[in-house]
């Protein structure tokens, strides 16, 4: 009991919290709370002494700290704390989880399941834990005192109200992703920067494969909202995290869309994948062209070869025109191979052959020599579709949230995700 007692009236008796007025003692062998000349009964169990043990651990270990994370470089772990944006489809609840995370990549591992007791320690330690204490244990502990002067009142026993536990005085079933790795840290700062770097790719296989999808944060927890707490988790998913470095910014717009609430506002995240290689792709086109002049050795300064080179930079410069653009990047990242069996699985074997939202899409059969423009065209009427309420275009048909005119986006909903897909695969590196 003693121990207990020490450990935490040390912590309590700091500076940042001494003011809350919260100390412990002990009393027939009993822990108790005392807040406002009240004794409040603390109830311990076997489990309980897995926080005394960490915490002497820790005391040991001297390159364990809390930044808004837990950190330790003797043991090669990064934990940070996760928010899930949305959970997976398969999921019976959104706010429930039995599933731990295990993902493998070359040199590290991440896992994201509830807090480490070792981060509910280091939290405990850190100026962080004086929120949780004033919006969540002084609020737990005045509606027990609340409760038992309500009781009494009424003559009641007060013995059947539920007090706390020794364990409720930690956050700790909160998720959390643990960054685990091989090899010696180089510092602590360029380590972070890789860990979070890892952590970007992680979650992006989770969305990739259906799975929840989720942000890492490192700002302090908002303890003025209600924790939801997760259950046990009893089953284990695991993949594999490819030995590349993806565009963070292309993984944050598809996380966008994996998180969207609308299928228009997915289906144009998704679109942003594509939209984001407009220029590089229609500028290095116009570059190969412009070398085959000027690195000849023939080319000079006659009108010939200067018209011919106007020529050139007017043919391929589409900056004015966003569907070639799209359609130079399907051509420079999409093989058509894939896309065409990939819309055929989706039982996509023709074009629309009617107008979408003001375009008029033939009616052809699709294969390696069509796909890409007929598929490119239809995106492109959609996005338009969707980014243009007005009847600028005089089209018979207008996009309208919430109506059947959702039916078009969702049947192409899959296929802008697979090239947005094929895309931060091929510019990975």
């Amino acid at each position: 009991m003693d121990n207990f007692l020490d450990f935490l009236n040390e912590r309590f008796g700091l500076a940042d919290l001494v003011e809350e007025g919260i100390k412990f003692e002990s009393e027939d062998g009993k822990l108790y709370l005392l807040y406002n000349g009240q004794m409040i009964p603390v109830h311990l169990s076997e489990e309980d002494d897995v926080f005394l043990t960490v915490n002497n651990k820790l005391k040991k270990d001297k390159t364990a700290i809390y930044n808004g994370y837990f950190s330790s470089e003797k043991n090669r772990l990064m934990e940070f704390k996760v928010l899930k944006l949305k959970s997976a489809k398969h999921r019976d609840s959104p706010f429930i989880t039995k599933h731990k995370y295990a993902l493998n990549g070359d040199g590290f591992k991440i896992e994201i399941s509830k807090m480490s007791v070792e981060m509910v320690i280091s939290f405990f330690n850190s100026q962080e834990y004086v929120g949780y204490v004033k919006n969540r244990i002084i609020q737990r502990v005045e509606r027990y005192l609340e409760r038992v002067k309500d009781y009494e009142s009424r003559g009641k026993k007060t013995t059947y109200i539920t007090a706390l536990n020794f364990s409720d005085l930690f956050i700790k079933r909160l998720p959390t992703a643990k960054v685990f790795t091989e090899d010696k840290w180089p510092n602590l700062t360029k380590q972070l920067e890789i860990n979070l770097r890892n952590l970007e790719k992680a979650f992006y296989i989770l969305e990739n494969n259906e799975e929840d999808c989720f942000n890492y944060y490192l700002k302090s927890w908002d303890f003025s909202n209600p924790v939801r707490f997760l259950k046990d988790e009893d089953i284990e998913i695991s993949f594999k995290i490819p030995s590349v470095s993806y565009d963070e910014i292309l993984l944050k717009f598809y996380k966008n869309a994996m998180v969207a609430e609308t299928v228009n506002h997915s289906f144009l995240s998704f679109y942003h994948v594509l939209e984001y290689y407009f220029l590089k792709c229609t500028e290095k086109n116009l570059h190969q062209q412009l070398k085959f002049f000027i690195d000849d050795p023939k080319f000079n300064s006659q009108q010939n070869n200067l018209e011919q080179l106007i020529s050139t930079i007017k043919r391929y410069n589409y900056e004015n025109d966003e569907n070639k653009m799209l359609l130079c990047v399907l051509h420079e990242y999409i093989q058509p191979e894939a896309l065409l069996n990939y819309v055929h699985s989706l039982d996509i074997r023709r074009g629309e052959g009617v107008d979408i939202f003001g375009e008029n899409i033939d009616k052809k059969g699709l294969d390696e020599n069509n796909v890409i423009d007929i598929i490119g065209r239809t995106i492109k009427a959609i996005r338009n579709g969707i980014v243009h309420s007005s009847d600028k275009y005089n089209r018979a048909e207008r996009f309208i949230p919430f109506s059947e005119s959702e039916t078009t986006v969702k049947k192409y909903l899959p296929v802008v995700k697979f090239i947005a897909e094929k895309i931060i695969a091929t510019t990975s590196h």
